[in-house]
């Protein structure tokens, strides 16, 4: 599973509001495999 954070609180304006905001303060591998899984949306 991936989770993302809406951007909308670091926000005051709404033109960012199609930006997903994740934690890449993983391990390589758990970033390799949201990266598999994101290419597949």
């Amino acid at each position: 599973k991936i989770a993302s954070v809406p951007v909308s609180p670091f926000y005051h304006n709404q033109a960012d509001n199609k930006v997903l905001r994740f934690c890449f303060a993983k391990t390589t591998e758990t970033l390799e495999k949201a990266a598999e899984v994101i290419c597949r949306i």
